[in-house]
């Protein structure tokens, strides 16, 4: 069937568009340098993580009960939680501790402080390492990080009100329409 069809395809694929591991072929050069890059994030990204206890504070108490698994995973990106181990758990505590203090304080009082944590960790970490390895070898980058609240959010398709500046938002001033928003009639171009 076409399903397997495709499996077969990947798995015998002989010519790779990412021939290697991406760090790997960052940190030796091995990508196209005549370009120009745009690299953008958003102020909240982190709040992405959170849209579960912005429906509904309850789920606060499921993030503190479950940190040492759900933390280091989003944290550090390990997809698969047998492979976290304990040096994981205690960064991913030391970083708690920074923004927010302890896993006690995982909660709705605390929630700017984790946004912050996760915005830093799963986003700008990335996004300034990427970065650091294109300057190396002489790309030319563009970076903007945006700071406006604006009027829509990515968040409001959860039925979320507009809180911060959430991964996405940028969205609705680079494309038009996005997520069922038209805003070329209320942003100047």
């Amino acid at each position: 069937d076409g399903l397997n069809c495709l499996v077969m395809t990947w798995t015998n694929f002989t010519d790779p568009f990412i021939p290697g591991e991406i760090e790997e072929l960052l940190d030796e050069g091995q990508f196209n340098h005549d370009i120009e890059v745009i690299a953008g994030s958003n102020k909240d990204e982190g709040i992405l993580y959170f849209i579960a206890q912005l429906l509904d504070p309850t789920q606060w108490e499921y993030s503190r009960t479950t940190f040492n698994t759900t933390g280091p995973g989003l944290l550090f990106n390990i997809a698969d939680e047998s492979e976290i181990t304990d040096k994981d758990i205690e960064n991913a505590h030391k970083l708690l501790d920074y923004y927010v203090g302890s896993v006690d304080n995982i909660n709705e009082e605390h929630k700017e402080g984790m946004f912050k944590m996760f915005t830093d960790a799963s986003f700008l970490f990335g996004i300034h390492n990427g970065i650091r390895h294109l300057l190396k070898h002489g790309v030319t980058v563009y970076q903007y990080l945006l700071t406006y609240q604006g009027e829509y959010s990515y968040l409001n398709g959860f039925g979320i009100p507009t809180s911060g500046v959430c991964h996405a938002d940028d969205l609705f001033y680079i494309f038009g329409p996005v997520f069922g928003y038209d805003l070329s009639l209320k942003v100047r171009r």
